[in-house]
């Protein structure tokens, strides 16, 4: 309540604009991210282990290039690798298939662990359900377990530097 009324306040005075104004609408984000923010980031990142949930290898490049490559915000990157694109991106991005609800995320492969592992410094955490009526034990697994097991494997990082840890909220 006292939040809202010092917003208000704020509002209506009319000195936080004159102090702070900008208005985030004048900026083309599709332009910004493309042609500024992602080439900027991209010569620093070495390699992406790339965990989506799919039941095998192949199922899981499948969702990257239909989900993923295949949309717009790829553009630049097409147009400056050209055919040379899918190398790019190999050599980039392994892909992982596993899923967050489950220890070491269903991964087998005990050398693909270790090397996750010895060279994972950053890890992005976005997985979730974000129905409301999904099963509860489905909602567990992935949002409350997929969260333990994301963070057991920061643990178990060597270099970690930083756990991002994106998640909804309900605002009522």
């Amino acid at each position: 309540m006292n939040t809202e009324k010092l917003r208000r306040a704020v509002r209506e005075s009319g000195e936080e604009d004159n102090m702070f104004y900008f208005d985030p609408r004048i900026i083309d984000w599709d332009e910004y991210f493309q042609h500024i923010h992602l080439p900027a980031i991209q010569p620093n990142i070495k390699k992406l282990f790339l965990l989506v949930r799919a039941s095998d290898p192949n199922m899981a490049l499948h969702r990257l290039q239909s989900e993923v490559i295949n949309k717009d915000l790829f553009r630049v990157i097409k147009e400056k690798y050209g055919k040379n694109m899918h190398t790019f991106i190999s050599q980039k991005i392994k892909v992982v298939a596993g899923d967050v609800s489950l220890e070491n995320f269903g991964v087998m492969d005990f050398d693909l662990l270790n090397e996750m592992r010895r060279q994972v410094d950053v890890i992005v955490n976005s997985a979730a359900t974000t129905k409301f009526d999904e099963r509860y034990d489905l909602a567990l697994a992935i949002n409350t377990l997929g969260s333990k097991h994301v963070s057991d494997f920061v643990n178990e990082c060597f270099n970690m530097k930083l756990l991002l840890h994106v998640s909804t909220g309900l605002n009522l």
